[in-house]
């Protein structure tokens, strides 16, 4: 958003390692292959660098190389890794079977082809599918466009009809036995509570594999019960990655000032400037990243899209330089105990969805919002909720 060149550039980088190295890395370290972690998230990193407008890169070479790992066994040229692990199963049924899962990362990079985590790598898998899928849209290529956004849908194949939970599941179709929302197996740094929320491309369908969108609001309630609370808890955990979308979804379900709520009550009871002032690991900046996204009240929630989620700001004025001038974000009666909207303009015009693209901001202007410390009925309109991509 606010220095494209240099985000264009690491797009670049990320081809650039493709073309040398046979696939396109997960975690490259001082252009080494690395493959720590999960997914492949090269993808959700490139799609979403030229949908906030960078694209100062080979977009078409970051478009093939992104088809090529998602459709064969692409390993780097010494034969140590591949792009996605247990691609050949995940091809076959639409999800990474249980058995192949492994306990920790250091095991998967001694395997090799056998992932950390096997229903999450499943979930990366079908939010990298969809990055393709808008970058492939966005070059003009609907045949690939089409083709990844039904592999988009991969998420459902996890959802098991008699619990309506996430769970990981075994290849002959069996879901995982001894399941209970709290379990690790077969997720990574965190569990089936936690990654239950993990369809950040498609809301509107989540909810209705849920029983509807009563039945989510009542679980997205409860899950948000505690806030930080571990890997091992069915509650929110602030402290890492998979959690830090989940409040938005409030917004799809026509609820935001809820979203509001819980993202104000981390911003101010769960980081500090102190020693320890994070909820946990910075990983590269993802968990600073959250508070300075929240606390301006403009979140990227949906990978590969220009999508903001709509929240409320921390501070009473902010100016964002962004590469076409100056975003100024005004909110004079903001304060720690005022999360909620009661209103809100756009370049003086009146905006009651809880949503904007960036596309239309890119350029600058001046968003202004009106904060109180209760509830309001501001983006509550079912016709405003953001949209979602279901296949």
């Amino acid at each position: 958003m606010i220095k494209p060149r240099v985000a264009a550039d690491i797009a670049q980088s990320l081809v650039d390692d493709a073309r040398q190295s046979g696939c396109l890395p997960r975690w490259p370290y001082a252009n080494q292959q690395t493959n720590v972690m999960v997914g492949d998230p090269s993808d959700q990193i490139i799609a979403s660098t030229y949908a906030l407008g960078a694209r100062e890169f080979d977009s078409a070479a970051a478009l093939q190389a992104m088809v090529k790992g998602a459709s064969e066994r692409c390993h780097t040229v010494n034969g140590d890794y591949t792009e996605r692990e247990a691609l050949d199963d995940y091809l076959r049924v639409g999800y990474v079977p249980f058995e192949r899962t492994v306990d920790d990362m250091i095991h998967s990079q001694l395997k090799r082809d056998e992932p950390w985590g096997t229903a999450s790598t499943t979930l990366e898998y079908a939010l990298a599918d969809f990055s393709i899928s808008r970058l492939a849209a966005a070059l003009g290529q609907p045949a690939t466009a089409n083709a990844f956004a039904a592999r988009s849908g991969n998420w459902r194949t996890l959802v098991n009809p008699a619990t309506g939970e996430m769970q990981p599941r075994q290849g002959t179709g069996l879901f995982a036995p001894d399941f209970t929302t709290a379990s690790k197996e077969g997720w990574v740094e965190g569990n089936s509570a936690q990654y239950n929320w993990f369809a950040p491309h498609d809301p509107a369908g989540l909810f209705d594999s849920m029983g509807g969108r009563e039945q989510a609001t009542a679980r997205l309630d409860q899950f948000f019960t505690e806030l930080n609370a571990g890997q091992g808890s069915p509650f929110a955990y602030f402290g890492n990655e998979p959690t830090m979308f989940t409040p938005w979804l409030y917004d799809w379900l026509g609820l935001p000032s809820r979203a509001q709520k819980v993202v104000r009550d981390v911003l101010v009871d769960h980081y500090a400037p102190t020693p320890t002032g994070l909820p946990g690991n910075d990983d590269g900046g993802a968990t600073s990243a959250w508070y300075v996204l929240s606390a301006l009240g403009l979140y990227p929630t949906v990978p590969g899209t220009d999508l903001l989620a709509v929240g409320s700001p921390l501070f009473p004025e902010t100016r964002v330089r962004l590469a076409g001038g100056t975003l100024t974000l005004d909110a004079p009666l903001a304060d720690r105990a005022r999360p909620y909207v009661t209103d809100m303009t756009v370049d003086g015009h009146p905006h009651d969805a809880p949503w904007l693209r960036f596309a239309d901001l890119i350029d600058g202007g001046r968003i202004e919002w009106g904060l109180g410390d209760a509830p309001t009925g501001w983006g509550t309109n079912p016709a405003d909720a953001p949209p979602s991509y279901s296949p």
